[in-house]
């Protein structure tokens, strides 16, 4: 049978997986990240994950990296990313020498949507924004079936999103520096509001208008009325999905929680046709 390595670098954790050509993740491993260790630290992490594996189970490796880049390289441009000490560093050069694959590396939300629109909600809607809701949000967009790309990894629209005016309407909702605003991480917010904290409840509740925000401001700048929702804190959707979805009725803008459990990893798979 065919495999794939997939390893998903995130701000909190690092995962890395085996994956079927048909969209089966076969086995997985989740690291802790170090995103502001020394570039020897951060690589350490993704050897940890991948350590499970060797290269001989594989054809090809697919890589999510949360950062700005010039991905038809491989370098990577760690403007407004976590992982500062990878600034301009050749991530798919490096991990082609060391595993002996043929490697692709794009942005994690790049990935995370590709997944979807490969082996997901994909299969019924062609055009998407897809948000991936975990240490920060991370903004995939697909039209026609294709993620679209551009400069630095991503399309106009979610270079204005990241620079311009994310912050502060959803940024730190989502799980950047969550447990600063709330006093809680996103884990032990959602196990007080399931057990009917008044006031963790209001912090999901806040959540979803603060996302509604985001959402509607994509929607309105690339046309797009369906948002597929993952992510760490989307373990949580059922918290703050009253809010998002009255927030964003009068828009036109339906939303999905992904029904996929690990998105970024298939489409790591997906990088590589068929």
């Amino acid at each position: 049978m065919e495999l794939y390595l997939a390893l998903d670098v995130g701000g909190t954790n690092t995962e890395a997986g085996l994956v079927s050509a048909s969209g089966e993740v076969i086995a997985s491993h989740l690291v802790p990240s170090h995103p502001h260790g020394s570039r020897d630290q951060v690589l350490a992490v993704m050897d940890a994950a991948l350590a499970p594996f060797t290269a001989e189970e594989a054809v090809a490796l697919g890589v999510g990296f949360p950062s700005f880049g010039d991905y038809e390289v491989g370098i990577l441009d760690s403007e407004r990313s976590a992982y500062p000490s990878m600034n301009g560093f050749h991530l798919k050069e490096y991990l082609e020498r060391k595993w002996g694959l043929p490697t692709r590396v794009v942005a994690d939300a790049n990935l995370f949507a590709l997944g979807i629109a490969r082996f997901g909600e994909g299969h019924s809607h062609s055009d998407f924004m897809a948000l991936s809701l975990g240490t920060g949000i991370a903004i995939g967009l697909v039209r026609d079936g294709q993620v679209l790309g551009g400069a630095k990894g991503y399309p106009e629209s979610t270079m204005r999103a990241y620079n311009e005016w994310l912050w502060p309407q959803a940024w730190d909702h989502s799980g950047y520096r969550f447990e600063e605003r709330y006093g809680a991480d996103p884990v032990t917010m959602r196990n007080l509001a399931r057990d009917g904290d008044a006031k963790a409840c209001a912090v999901f509740d806040q959540v979803g208008r603060a996302l509604a925000i985001t959402i509607k401001r994509l929607a309105r700048e690339t046309g797009l009325n369906i948002a597929v929702i993952g992510g760490g804190l989307a373990e949580a959707y059922e918290l703050f999905e009253p809010s998002l979805v009255a927030d964003l009725k009068e828009s036109g803008v339906a939303v999905l929680k992904t029904a996929l459990e690990k998105p970024a990893l298939l489409g790591a798979r997906a990088l590589f046709a068929p």
